[in-house]
């Protein structure tokens, strides 16, 4: 029972144990999803007895903490140790059924080889299977290869996450080549394998991707700091002629590239085809910035720019915000976590006023202050009519500075089909007094306060 109902109910073909032992009135033949929570020992043994009498059974959930991205025909495991007994009922109900698209597993640990063999026996089997996601977990060499074979031969498998996960270099090649030969693979996640994923590793992906056969609409590679500059210049590389990939995700918290992004900035400008790039946590500074916005000048298809925590200052902010002026496609931009101060505020504001597609932009977690605050604003009545959302939370505005700020803007009149901007202004060591007055001015857009 869900005590925080907001207007919600739970659907009546839902059925919940969580350290209870409530009997459901629900008839088991219509149960659909269940969820266990903090189950563990002889509760999972009476839990799973009920199963062999479900019929449309398409979500079990394991978990031993809440989460919010349940998807509707998954397995999600998370921290979950399970007796061979149980492992063997749950497989079973499994193979029965046959309904789950994705399955999840959260640092698991499959304790005989027992279970991990029926654990890939039913991947083998499962006909609607499309995600699979493995984080935190030990592999051994043996099982890794038992997981690739799968992969490299799997008719519906089109997305693999990887983070985490404890295996060798050499497992981790062998796994990479099964993916880079499954014609159906859209999706490819690599993170947080600092030991396992080095310079051959994005080597072997970038002559896939370099390659007309690849079918990879969205590839993240994150938390791999051993990536060389030689490497990603060659991954840049092979973003220039490949035309499937759309969705760009490249955090390496690597200090060994920094600034040196040249190839990167003529990957933007050749490749109109890429509609999205995060490349946040780089360590750019204005020097990286400034060559990225050179790509940026030439590109028109980037729809995301994500540019996150790169220290980039004031010249790197006035270099990306006259490239963007002139962009004709760019819907979303975060400067987010950098170094930006009142002396980019000119610029970023006549950035917002000129582009006519930008529809969120978030210049959060920046010194901006009260006088970079009023100057990003001051032209808010003309800017565009896409323009939905404008973040300008945790400033470090001074006391009172908001009142003064909006108290200007308080008599601005902007057109009734502008009203669906929102400026996010939290964050910004407000007192309650001044969040009641800001709350009660007379604007033509809204705040957050």
């Amino acid at each position: 029972r869900n005590k925080r109902k907001r207007g919600r109910k739970m659907a009546q073909t839902s059925v919940c144990f969580s350290k209870s032992t409530d009997k459901s009135e629900t008839p088991l033949s219509c149960v659909n999803k269940i969820g266990l929570g903090s189950t563990t020992g002889s509760n999972l043994s009476l839990i799973f007895s009920f199963l062999d009498n479900l019929e449309y059974l398409n979500c079990i959930s394991l978990l031993n903490r809440f989460f919010r991205d349940f998807t509707r025909s998954h397995l999600y495991w998370s921290n979950v140790k399970v007796e061979t007994k149980d492992m063997r009922k749950l497989f079973r109900v499994l193979e029965i059924t046959n309904l789950i698209k994705i399955i999840k597993c959260h640092g698991v640990e499959f304790k005989t080889e027992e279970q991990y063999e029926k654990f890939i026996n039913y991947i083998r089997i499962a006909p609607d299977l499309t995600e699979l996601k493995l984080k935190y977990g030990y592999y051994s060499n043996n099982r890794m290869e038992k997981f690739a074979t799968i992969l490299s031969t799997h008719d519906s498998i089109h997305s693999v996450s990887l983070e985490g996960c404890a295996i060798t270099e050499e497992a981790m090649t062998k796994l990479l080549k099964s993916i880079v030969s499954n014609s159906m693979m859209h999706k490819l996640k690599i993170g947080c394998n600092p030991e396992t994923v080095k310079d051959d590793a994005l080597t072997l992906l970038s002559d896939w991707i370099e390659s007309g056969d690849c079918p990879l609409k969205q590839f993240g590679f994150e938390s791999n700091p051993r990536i060389t500059e030689e490497s990603f210049n060659k991954f840049c590389c092979s973003l220039k002629a490949n035309k499937s990939l759309k969705d760009v995700k490249f955090n390496l918290s690597c200090h060994k590239i920094g600034s040196n992004v040249g190839k990167l900035s003529e990957a933007l400008a050749e490749n109109d085809h890429l509609q999205k790039l995060r490349y946040g946590s780089n360590m750019l500074g204005d020097s990286g910035a400034a060559i990225i916005a050179q790509g940026l000048s030439a590109n028109c298809g980037l729809q995301h720019l994500n540019l996150r925590d790169n220290k980039i200052g004031v010249e790197g902010a006035l270099a990306l915000a006259r490239a963007i002026k002139v962009h004709r496609s760019l819907r979303f931009l975060r400067l987010s976590y950098n170094n930006i101060t009142e002396g980019a505020a000119e610029e970023l504001s006549g950035m917002l006023l000129s582009n006519s597609t930008l529809e969120r932009v978030y210049l959060d977690e920046n010194p901006l202050k009260s006088k970079g605050c009023t100057e990003v604003l001051s032209n808010v009545k003309s800017y565009s009519q896409t323009l939905k959302l404008l973040d300008l939370s945790f400033l470090k505005i001074e006391t009172n500075g908001l009142r003064d700020i909006f108290g200007e803007l308080a008599n601005t009149t902007i057109d009734s089909e502008k009203s669906g901007l929102v400026v996010n202004i939290r964050g910004n060591g407000t007192s309650i007094e001044v969040k009641r007055e800001l709350r009660k001015m007379q604007l033509d857009f809204s705040i957050f306060v």
